[in-house]
């Protein structure tokens, strides 16, 4: 059995349209903002006082991602950082 949908109203669908694009960049700033954290605490070795032996077993049991994708964070940040540092609209 397929399932019709019935099709929005344009106002309807351009008030969505706004909706997503705003989550969007909701989405893109708070990644950024996590970007920046996750680098500090990696590169302050902060992991330490939190009881880990390494930024890898602090960032999977504390944010219960595999370690590749904390790390992916902090490797972000850094060429951001990086890219910032060369031209000022990165």
């Amino acid at each position: 059995m397929v399932t019709v949908f019935p099709t929005l109203s344009q106002q309807e669908a351009r008030h969505l349209a706004t909706k997503i694009r705003a989550h969007i960049a909701n989405v893109e700033h708070h990644t950024e903002k996590a970007r920046r954290k996750a680098l500090t605490l990696y590169e302050t070795e902060s992991w330490h006082v939190l009881g880990y032996t390494s930024f890898k077993s602090c960032g999977t049991a504390e944010f219960a991602r595999l370690w590749q994708q904390v790390y992916r964070l902090v490797d972000t940040a850094q060429v951001d950082a990086n890219l910032a540092s060369v031209s000022p609209t990165g």
